[in-house]
């Protein structure tokens, strides 16, 4: 390989089967916390809410995901990456829950569940990607 060009490095980028499932789960997870503003006109027709006021499902769906994350990097460390696929299919299930939600405090508990469904990917896929990753010198490169 060469290091100067990256010619072979940015190929395998491509083949990698393990890397691309990982991005495109994190996309997924990510893209969850981008959809609320979307929600705010029909969440705050649904409920009769104010801006301040829906604003707490954004807060409540991010901040259980900021508190949560370092928890679930320390149960990661210890017990390993086997629950990636779980918090995945938490963070979407609780996000579809969000619009089943009958009134505004179970909106913002089904938004604050899936936020830890979020704060359990993101380091489960953190320590999963590491080894996808350690061939190809991309954690480097991303920092």
């Amino acid at each position: 390989m060469d290091h100067q060009t990256g010619r072979e490095e940015r190929g395998s980028i491509f083949r990698n089967r393990a890397l691309w499932t990982l991005m495109l789960a994190h996309f997924t997870v990510d893209m969850y916390v981008g959809l609320l503003p979307v929600l705010y006109p029909l969440l705050m027709q649904r409920f009769a809410l104010d801006l301040k006021t829906v604003g707490l499902v954004s807060f409540a769906y991010v901040g259980i995901a900021a508190i949560s994350q370092p928890f679930f990097g320390w149960l990661a460390d210890r017990h390993g990456t086997r629950f990636i696929g779980v918090a995945l299919l938490w963070t979407a299930a609780m996000f579809a829950g969000v619009g089943f939600a009958p009134s505004f405090p179970v909106l913002l508990l089904m938004a604050a569940l899936a936020g830890l469904g979020s704060g359990a990917y993101h380091p489960l896929g953190a320590l999963r990607a590491y080894p996808v990753t350690v061939s190809l010198w991309i954690l480097a490169k991303m920092s």
